[in-house]
């Protein structure tokens, strides 16, 4: 199987990591697709031991992971969409929803992705929830891609996404702490 990524960004980087380190696949079958910033996928690409690419090697591949910002999303999906034919599409991007991604890409295999950063490290939680036309083989492959990076847990539906961002650390998080009477704070 051959997999491709649209964005070279820190997710992205992450779950490619995963995907080497458990052998899911070889360099030499992982692209990236960076054409708003060919240098940049360019550089990501060699130090990830990956293969850079143009967007027409997005033919060959049997997978296509929308790894960019949500807001960049319409404008990649219309530079990309004439080299989509009946490739599996996962989408990390927050907040684009199947009818979004149908909208934009057409009638596709879609699966909706929301990982964390502790993928980088073989740590992370993945939920996912498959769109109608994805194969048996396609989810298949797809939770193997996500269990690469820790634990990858299938939802019902869509709308479980939503909470998936909230409880998985795939929202940013701060911890503020302010010292108490009892540990010598005075006032």
């Amino acid at each position: 199987m051959k997999l491709a990524f649209l964005g070279a960004g820190n997710m992205a980087g992450a779950m490619i990591q995963s995907i080497l380190a458990a052998d899911v696949l070889k360099g030499d079958e992982i692209l990236l697709v960076n054409a708003r910033n060919p240098a940049h996928g360019k550089e990501t690409a060699a130090r990830l031991g990956i293969t850079a690419a143009e967007p027409a090697a997005l033919r060959t591949a049997d997978a296509i992971v929308f790894a960019m910002k949500p807001q960049d999303f319409s404008a990649a999906a219309a530079m990309y969409r004439s080299y989509l034919e009946n490739q599996l599409v996962l989408s990390i991007m927050a907040g684009i929803s199947f009818k979004k991604l149908e909208k934009e890409l057409g009638a596709l295999p879609f699966i909706r992705v929301m990982p964390n950063m502790g993928v980088s490290v073989r740590r992370g939680v993945t939920g996912y929830a498959i769109g109608a036309r994805v194969t048996q083989r396609q989810a298949e492959f797809a939770h193997a891609l996500l269990a690469a990076g820790g634990m990858a847990i299938r939802l019902e539906h869509e709308g479980e996404i939503s909470k998936v961002i909230g409880v998985a650390g795939s929202s940013p998080c701060l911890l503020y702490t302010s010292p108490s009477p009892r540990d010598g704070a005075t006032s």
